[in-house]
């Protein structure tokens, strides 16, 4: 997951789309094709990494893949006191 972190999305909890993470945060949602599903209650899960986004009609993200929050917890952890300014 760590290798990920500039590629990971958060769960918006209002539309069941996602906000990537990071310094150029956007809205995207789940590629059609994506083998990733909802569960039975129709939700996705809390926080995915993705290899790809892509801009059709709307962002989205491909090859998405499930993250545990306590794998994510972290990270974000770290991502907050990162200073984009110094880079």
């Amino acid at each position: 997951c760590v290798g990920y972190a500039s590629q990971l999305a958060e769960r918006m909890i209002r539309h069941n789309g996602y906000r990537t993470v990071g310094f150029k945060s956007q809205l995207v949602q789940v590629h059609p094709s994506s083998v990733l599903r909802t569960d039975d209650e129709g939700v996705f899960p809390n926080y995915v990494v993705y290899h790809e986004l892509i801009s059709t009609s709307h962002p989205y993200m491909r090859n998405v893949c499930k993250v545990e929050m306590e794998w994510v917890t972290p990270i974000l952890q770290n991502l907050e006191k990162l200073n984009v300014k110094i880079l």
